[in-house]
């Protein structure tokens, strides 16, 4: 089987962008060269050249020094690529090897996957004060790097949707996006739909009765429990406020815990979307290109090895 050409998804531009723990490979070489320096320098201050620790540095140290150096010049350039990159690119040989495609579901993804559209609901009535209607793009993206599915794809701005799972993990308040992940994403939809504008949005919408119910399960096993209806109110009564941030949604909730209680506070719409804005800027979207690369390199050094 010909080896395919890597292309990165959108979506996943986060993760081959990951850095590498630990020291990169050109500062692994200057601190050689800057050690190997440092050993000579001391050897030259022994006044008794025949001292173990001079003998040492001149027979041992400063030959492995010298013997490591070029074979450390010769990765200096080279890349290293993170753990989360590796396994993202063992997963994507392993798709278009084998035709398998690992499954991933959370309660998070389930709750962005079901919430999307009331994601976009809120963008058109906040950003767009309901005068532009938002609905999922269907347009698939394609280049010589990279591909993508956009969220929102309007004239001139790319717009991607992430529902948060609650107001705790909602960046409220926030002037840093909570997840640099996404930057490379939204970069990698400007450059594909030749938009200057890009925007992260953050919502934060009902959760799905389903998964207010799993909540309730599972304070129920953890506390043995036979049946979310005996949980106490009080404590049936937080999960639901948790989740929950219309006044309408919030009662309709109120068969699980009970009666209404009027210190429900909603959260109005302005206050569920914090937006982090981005203009397209070929000098980043250049390294990203450069990642790819490196990634390429690495999918068919070891593309045998699958």
């Amino acid at each position: 089987m010909e080896i395919p050409i890597f292309k990165c998804r959108a979506s996943c531009g986060g993760k081959i962008m990951t850095d590498a723990k630990g020291k990169s490979n050109l500062e692994i070489y200057n601190d050689a060269v800057e050690t190997l320096e440092k050993k000579k320098t001391q050897l030259l201050g022994f006044k008794n050249q025949e001292c173990k620790t001079a003998v040492s540095i001149r027979t041992e140290q400063i030959p492995k020094l010298e013997k490591l150096i070029p074979e450390l010049e010769k990765l200096k350039s080279k890349v290293k690529l993170s753990e989360t990159t590796i396994q993202y690119l063992r997963e994507w040989i392993i798709e278009r090897k084998y035709g398998r495609r690992k499954e991933f579901t959370t309660k998070h993804t389930v709750k962005g996957n079901t919430t999307e559209q009331d994601g976009f609901k809120l963008i058109q009535d906040v950003v767009f004060d309901g005068k532009v209607f938002m609905s999922k793009s269907k347009s698939f993206y394609e280049d010589e790097y990279f591909t993508g599915n956009l969220d929102l794809d309007l004239p001139t701005w790319v717009l991607d949707n992430k529902s948060s799972w609650n107001i705790f993990t909602f960046p409220i308040g926030e002037t840093e996006p909570p997840d640099k992940a996404n930057e490379p994403q939204i970069r990698i939809y400007m450059r594909l739909a030749k938009k200057e504008k890009g925007s992260v949005c953050y919502t934060l919408n009902n959760t799905p009765l389903k998964l207010i119910e799993d909540e309730c399960w599972k304070y129920a096993r953890a506390n043995n429990i036979k049946d979310i209806e005996d949980i106490p109110e009080e404590i049936s009564y937080e999960i639901c406020k948790n989740h929950a941030f219309t006044t309408d949604f919030m009662r309709e909730l109120s068969f699980i815990y009970g009666t209404f209680k009027g210190d429900f506070i909603e959260i109005p719409k302005e206050k569920r979307l914090v937006k982090f804005d981005y203009v397209r800027d070929l000098e980043i979207e250049q390294k990203i290109i450069d990642r790819v690369l490196v990634c390429r390199e690495w999918v068919n050094e070891n593309w045998i090895k699958f």
